[in-house]
């Protein structure tokens, strides 16, 4: 759909026209249609497939509304708020994220509070992921970009994006079982290769965005994240 609808530079959307299209309201109603989504046949991939699809999906929609000043975006009522109903549940971007991604651990900036809290009363720890697969966090700056270029006062991640910067050349993929590993791996490549990662030969020295710093612990910690981005380096990196 946001294909319809570059501006002229032919890399810019143009959010006002699109959200007044047939094609957005269509999309408005197709994603309705989640709340009679059953999500407990689905198992650990398909289930990660599937929330990384409507991550993606739900930083596009509020990119939309942002970008419009939309009477259905209040201004008292800051990005995460926006969510969707799926099979009876309330997921916003924060939610899917730390609550369903992460295995339902704290945000770093709430480290002793849990999305879903502790509690078995939320049901949504159902649908929780029990293994950390650290490249989520590439498709999920991928996806929010585009978010944070219309609402520079978004703060939908504790600026988690900070050092992040322009260089970025986001890759969204529509992700299932069969492709999840390969686009997984697409994503972080194309972050780690787009200017993403910093690395100075002469020094011996990496430089990581603030995102993976603030995340490290997804990794297992500051030596767990080196051997992860040494592992789609080059032997002569390697051998720094």
């Amino acid at each position: 759909m946001k294909d319809l609808f570059v501006n002229e530079d032919g890399h810019s959307i143009n959010f006002e026209s699109l959200s007044k299209s047939q094609q957005f309201w269509s999309f408005c109603y197709d994603t309705a249609q989640l709340q009679v989504v059953d999500l407990l046949p689905l198992d650990e991939e398909a289930r990660k497939a599937f929330f990384l699809n409507i991550f993606q999906i739900l930083a596009f929609h509020a990119s939309v509304l942002a970008s419009c000043s939309s009477p259905l975006l209040p201004s008292s009522s800051p990005l995460p708020r926006l969510f969707y109903l799926i099979g009876g549940f309330r997921y916003n971007l924060p939610a899917i994220l730390h609550g369903i991604l992460r295995g339902n651990r704290p945000p770093p900036n709430a480290p002793t509070k849990p999305v879903f809290g502790e509690e078995t009363t939320d049901l949504r720890r159902t649908f929780t992921l029990k293994e950390l697969d650290p490249r989520v966090h590439f498709v999920v700056v991928t996806a929010l970009l585009t978010l944070r270029r219309i609402d520079e006062k978004a703060d939908l991640m504790s600026a988690s994006l900070n050092g992040f910067g322009p260089w970025a050349s986001p890759v969204e993929s529509v992700f299932n079982k069969e492709n999840l590993n390969s686009c997984l791996n697409k994503a972080t490549q194309s972050f780690l290769f787009s200017g993403g990662l910093k690395i100075y030969c002469e020094k011996s020295e990496i430089r990581v965005p603030q995102i993976l710093e603030r995340y490290e612990s997804d990794f297992g910690g500051v030596d767990g994240l080196l051997k992860f981005i040494l592992g789609y380096q080059s032997e002569e990196i390697k051998k720094l």
